[in-house]
């Protein structure tokens, strides 16, 4: 038998669980982005 998967235990998430979930999966790109911006704007890369 497999292992369960998160598919699996969706429905048995609490709000505060689903919540975690994006604040991990949303602030890491958005901190890398904000941190990346100004080096990409010295290079020329990124827009004013």
């Amino acid at each position: 038998m497999l292992p369960p998967t998160f598919l699996d235990r969706w429905v048995d998430l609490t709000a505060k669980d689903w919540d975690q979930v994006l604040s991990m999966n949303l602030r890491a790109p958005f901190l890398l982005a904000k941190a990346a911006f100004p080096h990409l704007q010295r290079a020329g890369a990124a827009g004013p």
